[in-house]
């Protein structure tokens, strides 16, 4: 009798339900009775991207939290392999959800321009080879890295959502190893960060140098990755906007007002077809606002930005000083410090801004142009 109460139990979890929750109510298994979440376990945008890998979900409502020892569940495991296929259609019609995404779609304009179709999959483009001597990623991980950033920048563009989350999470998840296993032989931002295509990069350092932050400022009590994602998506929204203007070092008035669009299409992407949270979701939106109201979108304050938004910011300031895309040409990594210090404090956080250039920046004399090679 026990045993058939325990198999009566056992429900299969559809995931636009399990994003309801904040904190889950009952434990989580996979298809072969792995438990994947206990119960009380917090919900966070990349814990969800784990669990969208999952063929199948499957909760116990009346499981109570057990030991780690009791990760397998014999009584989910007897279960049908044929069902499989179906269960993964299941899975990615839910994570799509094709008629929402319609609507969805049509508001933020989701349809591929000509300027994008001329260069989606091009694989004549070259590998981007050049690298970081000083950084504390080895030459070869760190070109692979711009090469799986631009797979997956393909994959946005042609609007391969379920492909290109998967290949969000490994990406996520090589960043955190890699940085929380080195963190320790950081004494300069200068080491964290990648060289080459601005393109290719800047979403990775952003990355990265906000996961730093995060993870050195003892004031931040954030979901380092939450922070990583974050980074990797807040300029998710140029994807469809022409390149020829979203990367141009300086903008015409129409040019500029275009510019400015990509943070509200960024949002809307994260959050309507990527069904990510606000953790995620806010940075995409917030990290052009200034604290002297110069920047975008109008109307929003730096006060109601959420804590990753403002090192989204930071970072965001940082990597473009040092790849001298502001107005102030950067030649020794000490000057972005002074910059920071100077400019950065009036328009971000200034706590963080202060950390960062005086721990991490001031006392980098290196000059930019030695510390870059081609492999």
């Amino acid at each position: 009798m026990q045993k058939h109460a325990i198999i009566n139990t056992m429900k299969e979890l559809p995931l636009k339900e399990l994003v309801k929750f904040k904190k889950i109510p009952f434990n989580i298994y996979n298809e072969k009775g792995h438990i994947l979440m206990y119960t009380g376990d917090l919900l966070t945008p990349g814990k969800l991207l784990e669990l969208r890998e999952e063929l199948v979900l499957i909760y116990d409502e009346n499981y109570q939290k057990k030991s780690i020892q009791a990760r397998e569940n014999p009584l989910v495991m007897k279960r049908k392999l044929e069902q499989e296929n179906a269960n993964r259609q299941q899975l990615l019609n839910a994570i799509s959800n094709p008629n929402d995404n319609a609507q969805n779609e049509s508001e933020i304009d989701t349809q591929i321009p000509e300027s994008i179709k001329s260069r989606i999959n091009d694989r004549t483009i070259t590998k981007d080879l050049t690298i970081n001597t000083k950084s504390i990623f080895s030459p070869d991980l760190q070109i692979e890295m711009k090469e799986f950033y631009r797979d997956v920048y393909d994959e946005i563009e042609v609007q391969n959502y379920v492909i290109a989350q998967t290949k969000f999470i490994k990406l996520m998840k090589v960043i955190e190893h890699e940085l929380m296993s080195k963190i320790s032989s950081v004494r300069h931002v200068s080491q964290l960060k990648l060289f080459g295509n601005y393109k290719n990069c800047h979403e990775l350092n952003v990355a990265i140098i906000s996961a730093f932050i995060a993870y050195t400022n003892l004031d931040i009590n954030v979901d380092i990755r939450d922070v990583i994602l974050s980074g990797l998506m807040h300029d998710i929204g140029k994807t469809r906007l022409d390149e020829n203007t979203v990367y141009k070092k300086v903008l015409y008035v129409h040019e500029q007002a275009e510019y400015e669009k990509h943070v509200i299409i960024g949002y809307k992407i994260i959050k309507e077809i990527f069904k990510l949270g606000n953790a995620v979701a806010r940075p995409a939106l917030e990290h052009h606002i200034c604290t002297d109201k110069s920047g975008f979108p109008k109307g929003l304050t730096v006060e109601n930005m959420t804590e990753i938004s403002k090192i989204i910011a930071v970072a965001n300031f940082y990597d473009n000083l040092t790849f001298n895309r502001t107005n102030d040409i950067i030649v020794y990594n000490y000057e972005a410090g002074k910059i920071l210090l100077n400019i950065g404090a009036k328009k971000y956080p200034a706590n963080l801004v202060f950390d960062l250039a005086n721990k991490y920046i001031l006392n980098d004399t290196s000059k930019l142009s030695e510390i870059i090679a081609q492999k």
